[in-house]
């Protein structure tokens, strides 16, 4: 763990039984150390100084947490406000028969027939990565709520959602693998049903949606964090044959936040086949989105993400102009770039040939 970096410092939590305050607080960067010890074999040792100023219980993390349980309740609390638009299902259980919940949020009416542009949500397949389900957290209450562009995000999209990807994992206090010990964000090109059965369920779900017609897969988001980057930034796959929608795509780079002005980081690169973002999906964009932050701004940035989502639904129906600060090409690596232009040459002999 790289608590003695100042982008991520331990959290603490004084539980008052007085007063019933909850206070979070991370520990000053001066009060860490990481150091080789001769009384270890010269290993390194990590250790940190912390001063009891009462009898009231205190609680450690490296993260504020999220827990299977504080997920578990919030989705109960959610489906009994009874909204018409909210479902939530059961896709599958883990190996420990723990829940994998399809969260569907779509305000159309029950009436309505015909197709509609889908976007899909995961988190948590990591579970040491606990701000990216209060990023989702954030995303749902905000798409679940009156805000007007919350209603027509409802109205022009079907949001499926998958909260929590690794509860396993989560539930034992894993750091990045599940109960198996598999990193599941490692196992999309083969999962198994028995030892990774959300990563399973998921995979067979995107592809059954990938190949029906009504059902149009516009963008998968996929949301982790990240142990020493600040803010927020954007990966995103290279597709070949989509390669002008990407310049749409990169209107999600206006996650900059008016309030605090915070940057933000974005590219688009040609990943591992064994990793969920390039998966073989012909419509699907996959996007991972990433966050090290506080509690109050994660949350914050799920609502950003939804605003940038709008702006990016207009943007690719040609309502609204995308004016990007740099050109497409350089978000990407070398290599993509050579794979772009070679791919402008073959459909250049193709169209000279006919």
């Amino acid at each position: 763990m790289l608590l003695y970096r100042t982008s991520a410092l331990a959290v603490q939590q004084s539980l008052s039984l007085l007063i019933n305050v909850d206070f979070r607080a991370r520990i000053p960067s001066r009060h860490i150390y990481y150091y080789r010890s001769s009384q270890h074999n010269d290993r390194w040792i990590l250790s940190f100084a912390f001063i009891f100023e009462s009898s009231d219980p205190v609680q450690f993390a490296y993260c504020i947490p999220y827990t299977y349980g504080q997920l578990q309740t919030w989705l109960n609390e959610l489906e009994s406000r009874k909204y018409t638009f909210f479902h939530r299902d059961l896709l599958t259980q883990t190996v420990q028969r723990r829940r994998i919940d399809l969260i569907t949020i779509d305000g159309s009416p029950d009436s309505f027939q015909g197709s509609k542009k889908m976007v899909f949500l995961t988190a948590r397949v990591h579970p040491g990565e606990s701000p990216s389900s209060h990023v989702m957290h954030g995303i749902i209450e905000f798409l679940v709520s009156k805000d007007d562009r919350a209603q027509k995000l409802r109205k022009v999209y079907c949001f499926k959602i998958i909260p929590m990807l690794n509860p396993d994992g989560v539930y034992l206090g894993n750091y990045r693998c599940s109960l198996m010990g598999h990193d599941l964000n490692r196992m999309w090109r083969n999962p198994s049903d028995w030892a990774h059965p959300s990563i399973y369920a998921v995979k067979s779900l995107l592809t059954q949606y990938d190949n029906n017609p009504q059902a149009q897969t516009v963008i998968y988001v996929d949301l982790h964090a990240h142990s020493q980057k600040p803010n927020c930034f954007l990966y995103g796959n290279v597709s070949m044959t989509a390669v002008s929608r990407y310049s749409n795509l990169s209107i999600l780079e206006c996650f900059r936040w008016k309030r605090s002005q915070l940057p933000v980081n974005c590219g688009f690169r040609i990943y591992s086949p064994s990793s969920q973002r390039i998966i073989h999906l012909n419509s699907l964009n996959s996007i991972r989105t990433s966050r090290k932050q506080e509690l109050e701004e994660d949350e914050a940035l799920g609502e950003a993400f939804c605003r940038a989502l709008l702006n990016f639904y207009e943007a690719d129906c040609g309502l609204r102009e995308v004016h990007l600060e740099r050109p497409f090409k350089t978000f990407l690596p070398a290599r993509a770039q050579k794979s772009l232009k070679k791919q402008a040459r073959k459909v250049i002999q193709t169209v000279m040939m006919k």
